[in-house]
């Protein structure tokens, strides 16, 4: 019996050989092909979970700018009070004075301006914010991924350190403070122009109002020295909300300072970005 096996064996020895190897390829082929598809399916998961993750930080990111903005507007509401206070041209009407169609001539164009300012100065606010705050939940979303990856977390290694988290937010403050006179101002320059000469016995349309608008827009973002109280630099509606003095003092600080050079590029990219 043996030998009839063996017999068998050595007249078809190359077609065993042949299937032998075909087999045992295939068996490679499989485990080969096995273990490729759970390398992709591995790969597939952590992207899903990469774009969970980045999803995730993006629609916090955007909750914390809206909960900041809306926290902020009644300080801005405050100054914006402040600075065009028209209670007391109100009560000094109240005593009947000789110069009453001034006052309210002056009433008007404060009316105007409070109210074209407080249009301009949210809109600053937000979108301020909402690229402030995109621009750092990108670098802190890189840092945590780093992060990650390395057990112990290397301060010095960080895009975004808490010290220069506060900081760079921190600019906000411009815009609720000399920002805001800037722009004030220069609105207001923009009113007594287009509105000053509209006399308050006139009936304005609908259509009359869209036109002194239109007009205003043309006057505050069209003219960049219009109504700017530095005249000698520029005077684009980005200067009401980034300080431009930090921008310059960002770039000539000392290059060996780490921080300062990480804040005059987030400076740098945040300009650009609300420049376009």
């Amino acid at each position: 019996m043996f030998g009839s096996i063996w017999s068998f064996m050595k007249r078809h020895k190359g077609k065993l050989m042949l299937t032998t190897s075909i087999i045992g390829g295939a068996v490679v082929l499989g485990n080969y092909a096995a273990w490729k598809v759970a390398e992709w399916q591995e790969a597939e998961m952590n992207e899903a979970f990469r774009k969970a993750r980045k999803q995730h930080h993006f629609d916090g990111t955007q909750r914390t700018c809206n909960t900041t903005a809306l926290s902020l507007l009644p300080t801005l509401q405050q100054r914006l009070m402040a600075l065009l206070d028209t209670e007391a041209l109100t009560k000094s009407l109240k005593q009947r004075p000789d110069n009453k169609i001034e006052i309210w001539g002056q009433i008007k164009i404060a009316s105007f301006t409070r109210t074209i300012a407080a249009v301009y100065s949210a809109a600053l606010l937000m979108t301020t914010l909402r690229v402030q705050l995109n621009i750092i939940g990108g670098y802190m979303f890189l840092d945590s991924l780093a992060s990650a990856d390395d057990h112990e977390v290397n301060q010095d290694r960080l895009l975004a350190p808490l010290p220069l988290q506060k900081r760079y937010l921190a600019l906000i403050e411009h815009l609720l403070g000399q920002g805001l006179e800037d722009l004030v101002h220069r609105v207001k320059t923009a009113v007594e122009k287009v509105v000053g000469s509209v006399s308050l016995k006139d009936q304005l349309s609908l259509g009359d109002v869209e036109k002194l608008i239109k007009e205003l827009r043309r006057e505050v973002e069209g003219h960049p020295t219009n109504g700017c109280l530095h005249p000698a630099q520029d005077c684009h509606l980005v200067q009401c909300a980034l300080p431009t003095t930090t921008h310059q003092q960002e770039s000539d600080a000392d290059a060996s300072c780490r921080e300062d050079r990480s804040m005059a590029k987030l400076v740098m990219e945040t300009r650009d970005v609300l420049e376009r």
